[in-house]
């Protein structure tokens, strides 16, 4: 070699074997699978809280329309399908959620329509049980908050599959709709 001759040095360039991107991506897929359960549970409590915040809102409604209608509680249904004109309890609530997504749950699948709320709809189909025994038809029977024995503890609505009317004869006895368990085993109820 000269003096003043450009001289080239080749080093070796050091990448990635196989078996190193191998161990890696072994690695982010154990992490993947063990954080995959941690956001399925978390997206499950976001929805069981959606939901409760749902029942919270119907029965914010509950009270109001007993206010407005002097202590008489929002009943399952007004009239008979037979005579063409009824009316049922989510239509009964409406003025005061102005919601439709307040009548379903998250978890439930259902998805309510501008039907729901209109007069002589009439469906067994929703995401929450209605106390049909309880509060059902004024006609027939006209309960008032005062009539409540024990207002803690009376079922107003209840996360049911898949219907909207529960009925609760003598304690939580379920006939038409059943508790729907959707929220980690257990559902929400709302007194």
């Amino acid at each position: 070699m000269q003096c003043g001759e450009n001289v080239r040095i080749h080093t070796a360039s050091k990448g990635f074997t196989l078996i190193e991107l191998l161990v890696v991506m072994a690695i982010i897929a154990i992490l993947a699978a063990m954080l995959f359960p941690v956001f399925i549970n978390a997206r499950g409590k976001a929805q069981q809280m959606s939901c409760l915040s749902n029942l919270r809102q119907i029965g914010l409604a509950f009270e109001m329309y007993a206010q407005d209608y002097g202590g008489a509680v929002c009943p399952y249904g007004i009239g008979s399908p037979d005579t063409g004109a009824v009316t049922q309890w989510e239509m009964h609530l409406y003025p005061y959620v102005r919601s439709l997504e307040l009548y379903s749950c998250p978890s439930s699948g259902f998805q309510p329509t501008a039907a729901l709320v209109q007069p002589n709809y009439w469906s067994y189909l929703g995401a929450y049980g209605w106390n049909l025994n309880l509060f059902s038809d004024p006609a027939t029977f006209l309960v008032t908050l005062a009539d409540l024995d024990m207002p803690v503890d009376t079922v107003v609505a209840v996360d049911a599959h898949p219907y909207n009317a529960a009925a609760l004869p003598d304690g939580i006895l379920w006939d038409r709709a059943k508790p729907a368990y959707r929220h980690s085993d257990m559902c929400n109820v709302l007194f």
